[in-house]
């Protein structure tokens, strides 16, 4: 099982010690520090989703007439307006599930996503992975590359990264899961051509190692188009590039989408530069803010809203809000027309003109985006 090393506790210390106000992100808070070994992508944010709701409906009173002891009839006392019929009225909130399970049937996803320990292809071709579970790191020009890890008796017994790659083969990639040997948690650059999970860089295209993380990185945040963002053992953030080295960074920049510089901080959606500055992309608040676009265009709200995040226009996806929609898990953004969304055990697609869905499919467990 894996063990927490004392340089593990002292990040741990150190990340909360060093904490701007807007916090770290969940995925280094409770991925990153999580043991010694690199934990699986799947921004395992805590999230408390949907709240009861109760209807009473109350029934009315006929109360007759009564008399008075001098036998004069009292007024009857008018019963209370009748409460709707549940039959005649729409639930005030829907599942996640059962929203998706309505809609009708689309074409199938255009990017790989992961079932469990399968991949499933664009054009429909499942391709198994060995192993107990797995997290997708991210999609490269060779294929999808996964963090598989495989328990003995409920507990973890190893782990490795594995590319599969769109024709079926399955390969794993020569690096280690140990953060003695790199840093916490892996990433996969803009272009989709290089890979890291902390020390070697790996040219995705023929497996040779084309540079070096430097050695202070500990925990790796994102490959933006910027750089790399990562975190050192006293809690400082700095920005890495080839180019131009490392920087250190003002702060918590936030939590940034796949391959890009743009990403979110609090309520704002922010963009991230070469320099290190991060600025916001409007001055719009957008309230309960889950993913933006690459672009930084278009965001979806955790109440499943579609955004204009240069004007703060919203438009809703569902007709009725939806519960048990689980706001750690990745969406995948198809430019700037439409997104897939995971929605229980359900992929949906989005179209960002009509603000209308439509599902891709379902119902599989364990599903995730790249």
């Amino acid at each position: 099982m894996p063990v927490e090393t004392d340089l593990e506790r002292q990040l741990r210390v150190a990340l909360h010690g060093h904490v701007a106000p807007d916090g770290l992100p969940d995925q280094v808070l409770l991925d990153s520090l999580a043991g010694g070994r690199s934990s699986l992508r799947s921004r395992r944010r805590l999230a408390i989703t949907g709240a009861v709701v109760a209807v009473v409906v109350v029934a009315g009173l006929a109360v007759a007439a009564v008399q008075r002891d001098d036998g004069t009839p009292q007024p009857a006392v008018p019963p209370p307006s009748p409460s709707p019929s549940p039959s005649n009225t729409e639930p005030l909130t829907t599942t996640a599930g059962i929203w998706a399970a309505s809609l009708p049937q689309g074409e199938p996803a255009s990017v790989p996503y992961v079932v469990g320990t399968t991949v499933i292809e664009p054009d429909g071709r499942r391709i198994r992975v060995a192993g107990t579970s797995a997290g997708v790191i991210g999609n490269t020009v060779a294929g999808l590359v996964l963090l598989v890890e495989t328990d003995k008796g409920g507990v973890p017994f190893s782990s490795r990264y594995v590319l599969a790659r769109a024709t079926g083969e399955v390969e794993d990639l020569p690096v280690s899961t140990l953060t003695a040997d790199g840093a916490q948690e892996a990433v996969v650059s803009p272009d989709g051509r290089q890979f890291t999970s902390g020390g070697d860089i790996l040219d995705m295209t023929d497996g040779s190692v084309v540079g070096q993380v430097p050695d202070e990185a500990e925990v790796l945040g994102a490959w933006t188009t910027a750089g790399i963002v990562y975190w050192v053992h006293d809690g400082s953030i700095f920005l890495w590039s080839e180019a131009a080295g490392a920087r250190p960074l003002d702060g918590y920049p936030g939590t940034f989408e796949s391959g890009s510089d743009v990403g979110t901080r609090q309520c704002h959606v922010v963009r991230l530069t070469e320099s290190g500055e991060v600025s916001p992309v409007s001055d719009v608040c957008i309230h309960r803010l889950w993913s933006v676009s690459r672009s930084g265009r278009w965001a979806l709200t955790e109440d499943l809203h579609l955004v204009d995040v240069s004007t703060g226009a919203s438009r809703n996806l569902s007709v009725r809000p939806v519960s048990n929609l689980y706001t750690h898990r990745k969406v995948w953004w198809d430019g700037d027309d439409s997104l897939l969304i995971p929605a229980g055990d359900w992929l949906v697609r989005c179209s960002t003109a009509e603000a209308t869905c439509e599902r891709v499919t379902g119902p599989e467990k364990g599903l995730a985006l790249p």
